[in-house]
């Protein structure tokens, strides 16, 4: 009779793990297949990407995090990975690296930022964990050590980026002063914020250190002066990408 019982427990885990890995085997090639459509709609070529590879995790879905991740490496950068993960049907980006990630210009970077900082598009400026992701993808921890503040109560809606620490280096440019240069970055992320969350009417910009007493807002209205509804960049991937092009944002 134990050993009948001990059977049958045998027999499921095996018909479990059959289930899991073809599963898993199914959903690969599946996955592989549309990120083949995804690069091709790039215009990327077969011959272009050196690999593309599809992994599973188990423990991400009990932990809540991606399930289906993927990495991608191109002919002509081997030393970096591209990395997507697949969730809602979707491809989104995940990261980038690999041991040339810390390169000042990679190949394959304008698209994938683009196409990272869109996906981080949020609706309300309450929604402060997505303000971080937001703020993380631009990098503003390179300008010095901050916290933010949310203005939510009422119209205008801002976000305020408060600096205990800045670590700002200026370059050595002739008529240029360092404050026109650190609010010149400012501004251009500015606009990648009021652009990115839908209901923020003004970034503030506050520094306050041993040296740097000083403080900087950008408005919708005032962006909208130069560059028209600046909430319309945010409706779709291809006005976002044409309003980082117009901004400079990949000049570095």
């Amino acid at each position: 009779m134990k050993n009948k019982k001990l059977m049958i427990v045998v027999i499921s885990l095996l018909i479990v793990i059959i289930a899991f890995t073809s599963f898993v085997l199914v959903g690969k090639a599946n996955i592989k297949n549309k990120m083949d459509e995804y690069l091709k709609n790039k215009g990327y070529s077969t011959n272009e990407i050196a690999k593309v590879k599809v992994s599973h995790s188990a423990i991400n879905y009990i932990l809540g995090y991606d399930v289906w991740g993927i990495s991608v490496e191109y002919v002509d950068e081997p030393d970096v990975l591209y990395f997507y993960s697949y969730k809602n049907k979707k491809i989104v980006t995940a990261g980038v690296g690999g041991k040339g990630a810390e390169k000042e210009n990679l190949k394959h970077d304008e698209d994938y930022k683009a196409e990272h900082l869109f996906s981080l598009k949020n609706q309300y400026i309450g929604n402060a964990s997505a303000n971080s992701h937001l703020l993380t993808a631009l990098e503003i921890s390179k300008l010095g050590t901050y916290t933010i503040e949310l203005k939510t109560d009422e119209k205008p809606y801002i976000l305020t980026i408060n600096f205990s620490k800045f670590d700002f280096i200026p370059r050595k440019t002739s008529g240029i002063t360092d404050d026109m240069q650190y609010k010149s970055i400012m501004y251009q992320k500015s606009i990648i914020l009021l652009t990115l969350i839908d209901n923020a009417d003004e970034i503030k910009w506050n520094i306050k250190t041993d040296n740097i007493d000083d403080s900087y807002t950008v408005t919708v209205e005032e962006i909208t002066k130069e560059y028209g509804n600046i909430k319309d960049y945010g409706k779709s991937l291809k006005q976002f990408y044409s309003l980082l092009v117009n901004i400079g944002y990949f000049n570095k």
